[in-house]
């Protein structure tokens, strides 16, 4: 990124990129099941839902396969529709980040992304 706002610590900048975003309540942000609490009190403090999803078990990153999944079944259900997809890096592994910045484009949803174990990490 071009700019970067310094902030206290890891859940306060979840905290307020959610906030920023102009997200209502009841909004969906799907994030997942592998990850520090802040990330789910990111939305909740938000009024927003966490949606978790399984992991890949080799780099323990969000499975996109299952963003996708579930990104499309709720744009066809129309209620309470996902708005955010929360991508976190494990371990200094990348989540693959082109599939979510393609999906999110596609579905005109914004990504809220927690880099805070991408230290040194490179994604190609």
């Amino acid at each position: 990124m071009k700019q970067g706002v310094a902030m206290s610590n890891g859940t306060t900048a979840l905290h307020s990129a959610a906030a920023c975003l102009g997200l209502n309540p009841g909004d969906r942000i799907i994030m997942p099941a592998f990850t520090i609490i802040s990330c789910a009190l990111a939305a909740i403090y938000n009024g927003c839902i966490p949606l978790l999803v399984d992991c890949d078990p080799e780099p323990w990153c969000m499975d996109v396969e299952q963003v996708k999944i579930l990104v499309e079944k709720e744009t066809k259900n129309g209620s309470n529709p996902v708005r955010a997809i929360m991508p976190v890096h494990i371990y200094g592994h990348p989540v693959d980040m082109d599939s979510i910045r393609d999906l999110a484009d596609e579905y005109d949803r914004v990504i809220i992304e927690d880099a805070a174990e991408a230290h040194g990490a490179e994604y190609l």
